[in-house]
């Protein structure tokens, strides 16, 4: 690779609170219904791009991409060289610090980093909204991963003309909280998002009310973050996940994303809970169970869920930020 110059981006993964789980439009990749979500740290994808003498060549996790990455970084990349004089044959390398593909939302914080480095290469300045934009159209989940701290991704209406991009609900900094990552299986899951949500959509019979219950709730849950108010939160949030499972269990054919350890890590979340410890869970499109808790009680749930997985399995995160530029 003979590289004039490189530009290197990080972005952290984000984990919705409330869930979104369906396109209003599949090609352009707008979302059926908001989300709202957490961006953490210490999960994280880090991109760099530079300029390459002859082609292009693009590499994640020290492999070079397959058919359904390519399309994705694709539709993202052209958004910025159509629109730039600068030279098209770039290579790329990104690499993930956690599993990918399996649930954990590295999708959303690879093509974030992915848009923050092109943007930064092709010398386009756009600005966050519109980064959040073209972040979406490869992951809607990496729209929210532009920003740090409580994020909002929302339709935006105008006639017969929807939009969506994400904005920053909080800061990094407005509410420190803990998030437990319990890794419960080490395997690639078997029916991608973009796969599973397209068939929940044409086959459950709960998905009209699942659109609806969605849309009725993210006002209470962006004010609930603002109000920081964790009991509210915490309903909501459980609420939000186990509609969203119940949806895709009820997919033809049921799309089961959760093991036996799923199961037992979220009997251990209740346990807590029920013994007075502020915690809840989500769980997202893959087996792992993400306990968010206040710091003060961090340790009492280390030690409550190492017990049903292992610390081994346990990534102690907490509340990160938006995209990092490196020099």
């Amino acid at each position: 690779m003979n590289n004039v110059k490189s530009i290197t981006v990080k972005a952290n993964a984000n984990f919705a609170l409330l869930k979104y789980w369906g396109k209003h439009d599949s090609y352009k990749n707008i979302p059926e219904m908001p989300s709202i979500s957490l961006t953490v740290s210490d999960l994280t994808s880090t991109v760099t791009i530079g300029a390459h003498s002859k082609e292009r060549e693009y590499y994640l996790n020290e492999k070079k991409i397959d058919k359904s990455t390519n399309d994705k970084w694709q539709k993202v990349i052209t958004q910025f060289s159509n629109v730039s004089s600068v030279n098209k044959n770039i290579f790329i390398n990104a690499d993930n610090n956690f599993l990918t593909a399996s649930g954990l939302a590295s999708s959303a914080s690879g093509i974030a980093a992915l848009t923050g480095a092109l943007n930064k290469y092709f010398k386009t300045d756009f600005d966050h909204q519109d980064l959040s934009r073209i972040a979406r159209i490869g992951s809607a989940s990496a729209a929210r991963s532009i920003y740090g701290g409580f994020v909002e991704l929302r339709n935006q209406k105008s006639g017969d003309y929807i939009d969506s991009y994400a904005k920053q609900i909080a800061s990094v900094n407005h509410w420190p909280l803990s998030v437990l990552v319990c890794l419960t299986s080490h395997r690639k899951k078997k029916i991608s998002s973009t796969d599973g949500m397209m068939k929940s959509k044409e086959t459950s019979i709960i998905y009209d009310d699942w659109v609806d219950l969605s849309n009725k709730i993210i006002d209470e849950g962006r004010q609930a973050i603002l109000n920081r108010d964790f009991l509210k939160l915490a309903e909501l949030s459980e609420l939000s996940c186990l509609f969203m499972h119940a949806v895709m269990m009820t997919t033809i054919p049921s799309l089961v994303y959760w093991n036996k350890k799923t199961i037992e890590c979220i009997e251990c979340i209740k346990e807590l809970r029920g013994l007075g410890i502020p915690i809840f869970y989500t769980v997202d499109a893959g087996p792992h169970v993400k306990a968010i808790c206040e710091p003060a009680y961090s340790d009492i749930a280390l030690s409550a869920l190492s017990s049903v997985i292992g610390d081994e399995n346990i990534l102690m995160s907490s509340v990160g930020e938006g995209l990092i530029y490196k020099q």
